[in-house]
C-alpha cells in the first residue's frame, strides 16, 4: 500500500527510494519531488506516473481499477489530505542517480 499525500494544490506518492531503483527509475525523477529518509515524495504530474507504470510493469497489477460508475478505485493507494502538507518541508537531497538530468 502505497500512501498519496496532496493539499489544497498538489499531491506527491510515498515511495522507498530502493523500489524505484529496482524499478528503474534512474534518471528519471525531476526536481519536483521530495525525499526525506529512504523514501521520494514523487509529483504527482509526471514523476508519479513514472513510478506507476514501471510499477504495473513490474507486478502485473493495474494500478486503478475503473468502476461501473465511471469512476477508478486505487487499491494500492491510500490518500491523506492536509491544509498545508508536510511533504513541502521535506528537503532531504534525491539521490543523483535517480534525479533527472
Amino acid at each position: 500500500m502505497f500512501t498519496f499525500y496532496e493539499d489544497s494544490g498538489h499531491g506527491w506518492l510515498e515511495v522507498p527510494i530502493a523500489l524505484c531503483r529496482e524499478l528503474g527509475l534512474q534518471g528519471k525523477i525531476s526536481g519536483y519531488s521530495y525525499c526525506k529518509g529512504d523514501n521520494l515524495y514523487l509529483e504527482e504530474d509526471s514523476d508519479a506516473s513514472v513510478f506507476v507504470s514501471a510499477w504495473e510493469k513490474k507486478t502485473g497489477k493495474e494500478w486503478a481499477v475503473k468502476r461501473s460508475d465511471g469512476y477508478y478505485d486505487r487499491p494500492n493507494e491510500k490518500k491523506v489530505y492536509h491544509e498545508k502538507s508536510p511533504v513541502r518541508s521535506f528537503h532531504d537531497p534525491i539521490p543523483d542517480d535517480l534525479l533527472k538530468k
